[in-house]
């Protein structure tokens, strides 16, 4: 079968998540994304009234209609942000799609100090890997105390060794050679 490019795949996956949400799920991703910058490549693909929308007014309390779907699509596309392409082939399979592989290159993404699958966009900025949850607060010490995570990085790598049997460990580019 003819490979799927890794957007398309990605376009793919995100309205048939976007036909799935329920009226919550719709607020709270639109909430995610309302307030996207204009400089955002993202969001020259909303409708100028959409875009002007979210300039000019605070969210609406009801998320429900089509018109906020295209804003919702960019938080639903943004899920997919880096992850690998057999996972993205794997989500498709799960909709219901055809099997297929997925190609195309994946967004650059930085190693987790705790679990070292490729994850993060920024190291210490306190962003939280997808995976194992550490939250980078920029500390690479071992046996020091983490206060967002409330344990040690040596912790936590101990317990994400004890749990990742039950993790989508497909669902980011592998881990780093030289990580422990």
């Amino acid at each position: 079968m003819k490979p799927l490019t890794r957007p398309a795949a990605i376009e793919l996956l995100s309205r048939h998540r976007l036909l799935a949400l329920s009226a919550q799920e719709r607020a709270d991703h639109l909430l995610n994304v309302w307030t996207l910058a204009p400089q955002a490549p993202e969001f020259a693909t909303l409708p100028a009234s959409l875009g002007e929308e979210i300039q000019t007014r605070e969210p609406p309390e009801n998320a429900q209609p089509a018109r906020y779907d295209a804003l919702i699509l960019v938080s639903l596309r943004a899920a997919y942000h880096g992850v690998s392409n057999p996972y993205l082939s794997r989500c498709l399979a799960e909709a219901g799609y055809p099997s297929q592989p997925v190609e195309g290159p994946v967004e650059t993404l930085l190693a987790c100090p705790c679990c070292g699958y490729l994850t993060l966009g920024a190291h210490g900025e306190y962003e939280i890997c997808g995976l194992c949850h550490w939250e980078d607060d920029g500390c690479q010490a071992l046996d020091v105390l983490s206060g967002p995570n409330h344990k040690t990085l040596a912790q936590a790598r101990e317990h994400f060794a004890q749990i990742q049997g039950s993790l989508p460990l497909d669902k980011w580019p592998p881990i780093i050679k030289d990580h422990p």
